[in-house]
């Protein structure tokens, strides 16, 4: 059979290899019958504590937070600034996540212009009209 479906099912089944190879859990298949890589519950449970910190810290912004202890790192956005590619990574090998964290949301905040402290919506619609990658996928963060 010709077409995408055939790229599909070999992007699928290298999707599949490469899972197998960082020796990750594939679930039962997914909506599409394909596998779906399992969340480690220590990954969700460090990156529930992360946004509890970040929430506590910088009431109000809107984060996203994920953790891959595999690969040593925890990372985090504000997705509707930044878009889904851009993240602040913090190596937890080589940095304390704490100091990681309060370095990174701050260099974020700052670049868009945002007070560290509570949420202040005025600024962030200002902040979202001028640099959101969510809505321009190819804006970049602001330096």
């Amino acid at each position: 059979m010709d077409g995408p479906w055939v790229g599909d099912e070999v992007r699928h089944r290298r999707s599949c290899h490469r899972i197998r190879q960082l020796g990750r859990d594939v679930a039962e298949p997914g909506p599409l019958g394909r596998p779906v890589p399992r969340v480690d519950e220590r990954d969700a449970a460090i990156a529930a504590t992360m946004m509890k910190w970040l929430n506590r810290h910088y009431p109000g912004h809107l984060w996203g937070c994920i953790a891959d202890t595999r690969q040593g790192i925890v990372k985090f956005n504000i997705p509707i600034l930044m878009g889904m590619n851009n993240w602040w990574v913090v190596n937890l090998r080589t940095h304390d996540i704490i100091d990681g964290m309060r370095q990174g949301a701050g260099q974020i905040l700052e670049r868009y212009r945002l007070r560290r402290g509570r949420f202040d919506l005025t600024t962030f619609l200002e902040a979202r009209d001028k640099h959101s990658a969510l809505v321009i996928p190819s804006r970049k963060v602001p330096e």
